[in-house]
């Protein structure tokens, strides 16, 4: 009797599982940059890889983002069953904290007879992944601005180096003042 009732429920619950595709990114790895010591208004090329495990023949579209805003795509196609493939695009890094992410859109699978399936997003079992980079300036030395004290003290001399000229300045805009003012009360 026991066996029945959990087969009756077992059967009445299995209509309200959905089925999820082993099809998205590797997200060991999610995304990454040629360059990872890049610096900003460099050109990289932004990766990430693309996994299918489910179906015989996918196609998709990866849109990449930063911070929201789409910088590109790239066509995969035919990404054969049980193959992994590396996508990328170019991209002039800016600088700052970048949130790069990749998400799969037009998403098409053929099944063993090679007739096409519409894929939905909520069908994959990761249908975005992203990460994240802060991208620094350089002044020509290879050396990240916020680590580059050399370029923390030239700022610091700059601001000092302008006191100096404008303290030198009203010191001798004050010493003009008082030797006329001397010469004036010597000829008295």
């Amino acid at each position: 009797m026991i066996r029945i009732f959990a087969l009756v429920i077992l059967i009445t619950c299995l209509p309200l599982t959905v089925k999820t595709a082993a099809v998205g990114f590797v997200t060991t790895r999610g995304v990454w940059l040629s360059d990872d010591k890049a610096f900003a208004e460099d050109k990289v090329k932004v990766y990430t890889v693309l996994l299918n495990n489910s179906y015989p023949k996918l196609s998709a579209t990866a849109v990449f983002n930063n911070n929201g805003k789409e910088i590109g795509q790239t066509r995969v196609n035919d990404l054969l069953f049980e193959e992994a493939r590396q996508v990328w695009i170019e991209y002039v890094i800016p600088a700052g904290q970048n949130y790069i992410s990749v998400a799969l859109t037009n998403i098409q699978a053929a099944d063993q007879s090679g007739a096409v399936l519409d894929v939905s997003r909520e069908q994959l079992t990761t249908a975005d992944t992203m990460s994240s980079f802060v991208i620094d300036f350089d002044d020509g030395d290879s050396i990240p601005d916020a680590d580059d004290k050399e370029s923390t003290t030239h700022k610091r001399f700059r601001v000092s180096k302008l006191w100096l000229w404008a303290g030198a300045g009203a010191s001798f805009f004050l010493f003009i003042i008082f030797y006329g003012l001397y010469l004036d009360k010597k000829k008295i």
